[in-house]
């Protein structure tokens, strides 16, 4: 058989933001999940999707969770490994997103006036590693 045709797509809807929002609404839980969560988006048609799973994770990979991953998605899947650390999966967008409100909140506490005027009346300061996001 002929490779089908890859699905015309909007403007990045394969990058790995969109990946990210797509593992977030897909029915799966456990170490299925987090299969997908670690997995980096490659390309995909009409049948198949591939993906990409830093070799360090392999152990995430089984059989029976990339057949759970195919029946959420509705298609086959396709997982191949990779040695480079730095692929852009769900799970790593997260922590991204993360550091980055942790340092945006840690910074505003920074900035809030009555913060400023504890550490300059009592010499106070905030620990390093106290803030925390609420969420």
């Amino acid at each position: 058989a002929e490779p089908a045709e890859p699905v015309e797509t909007a403007p990045d809807s394969g990058g790995a933001r969109a990946w990210q929002q797509r593992v977030a609404g897909l029915p799966l839980a456990g170490l299925a999940r987090q299969l997908a969560r670690n997995c980096a988006y490659v390309v995909e048609d009409q049948q198949t999707l591939s993906l990409m799973l830093p070799r360090e994770l392999e152990h995430l990979h089984t059989p029976e969770r990339e057949a759970e991953l195919a029946k959420a998605l509705g298609k086959q899947v396709r997982i191949g490994f990779e040695a480079e650390a730095e692929i852009a999966t769900p799970a790593q967008l997260d922590r991204e997103d993360q550091a980055r409100a942790l340092a945006a909140a840690a910074l505003e506490i920074e900035k809030d006036p009555l913060v400023r005027a504890v550490k300059e009346r009592f010499g106070a300061a905030v620990r390093q590693g106290s803030v925390r996001l609420l969420h």
